[in-house]
């Protein structure tokens, strides 16, 4: 191709890969996908419906292969680009640990609802086999076994249709301006507290303290520290660094999820409970701002070291990492919240679904 003029780019190094896996030419296959890997490809590209629609298909091969490593470097690659919000990709992804790996992995459906996915029909009837990892009884009878009628009675869930309401407090002695996805934002002097009602449903959500905030009679200006694009009511989400309260409300088994993350930093201290349920709350509220290594201080804050390195180590772009000595800084001194994007196991935390939440900043 480079005799006859034309020098090929990155999507066609990928339509080359995928034509070698789909011969069964593995060694080849790979070698292609890192010649294009080194080439530079715009954000437009990678979003686009070529490209996207081609990722899938070599995720799809490599996910059916039982090959879980290179499944999940090319689901990393999607969700980058929103395309993990299709629930057939992570079906996909489950697939491939429960059918070829034969990994059990419990941490899948979190992923998944966290990631703003809805699972289906097809998804409980997976994670159900999922489980029986857990116990030991997983083999090709099982599978076998399965009744449909067993399919659709996991699918069959009941689903709280009530709103949940989120009272956010704010007992710093300064003032925070609280966000929230959904709900906007609030500026909360000391003692002051802002009530947001959420629909049943939701998922994908986040509340955040902003500190040191100057807004005009529009609702425009900025903030030092989680500044949702210069607006007072947030449509998106907040610059690192932020202590984040997330949530998903009525998912897998009426549950909801929700968590403490410091993947986008930290700025001020955070209490997350449940009101209702006799369900446990988290906290994040050492002094982390105070004793922030140097190399992740910021003004009003302490970043990750992804937003400062922005290397594969640190943010896990392959879907491949583990703790590092800045993970386990913010791990120490809030052991309930996520201290790297794959934290998820002494992390995320779940209550019944229909009850309410308390937010509180320097509780």
């Amino acid at each position: 191709m480079e005799n006859s003029g034309p020098k090929p780019n990155a999507i066609t190094f990928r339509h080359l890969s995928l034509g070698c896996l789909k011969a069964g030419l593995m060694k080849e296959a790979l070698k292609t996908l890192n010649l294009g890997m080194d080439l530079t490809t715009t954000t437009s590209v990678r979003k686009s419906t070529p490209w996207l629609e081609t990722t899938f298909s070599i995720f799809e091969i490599f996910t059916e292969r039982g090959d879980v490593e290179n499944g999940e470097k090319f689901f990393e690659e999607l969700k980058k680009a929103n395309y993990t919000w299709h629930t057939f990709v992570y079906n996909t992804l489950i697939k491939a640990y429960v059918f070829k790996a034969r990994i059990y992995d419990p941490n899948l459906l979190r992923r998944m609802i966290l990631g703003g996915s809805r699972p289906d029909s097809e998804t409980y009837s997976l994670l159900r086999l999922v489980d029986q990892f857990q116990v030991g009884v997983l083999n090709m009878s099982f599978f076998k076994s399965l009744s449909i009628s067993i399919f659709l009675l996991i699918s069959l869930i009941f689903t709280s249709t009530h709103a949940a309401t989120f009272d956010v407090r704010n007992n710093c002695p300064y003032t925070v301006w609280a966000a929230a996805v959904p709900g906007g934002g609030q500026r909360l002097d000391n003692g002051q507290t802002w009530q947001i009602n959420v629909p049943a449903g939701t998922k994908q959500a986040r509340i955040w303290p902003r500190t040191n905030c100057n807004f005009d009679g529009a609702g425009r200006g900025i903030c030092q520290t989680g500044d949702c694009n210069g607006l007072l009511q947030c449509q998106g989400f907040g610059v690192p660094p932020n202590t984040l309260a997330e949530y998903a409300l009525n998912q897998f088994n009426n549950l909801d999820f929700f968590d403490i993350s410091l993947v986008d930093g930290f700025n001020v201290p955070l209490e997350f409970s449940p009101t209702s349920g006799g369900c446990q709350g988290i906290r994040c509220t050492a002094d982390i701002n105070g004793q922030c290594p140097n190399e992740l201080k910021a003004p009003g804050g302490c970043n990750n070291p992804c937003t400062v390195f922005k290397t594969d180590q640190y943010c896990c772009n392959s879907g491949n990492c583990g703790p590092t000595d800045y993970s386990r800084f913010f791990k120490d001194r809030c052991p309930d919240a996520y201290s790297y994007p794959k934290d998820d196991q002494t992390s995320t935390f779940t209550c019944l679904g229909g009850g309410d939440y308390r937010v509180v900043f320097c509780p």
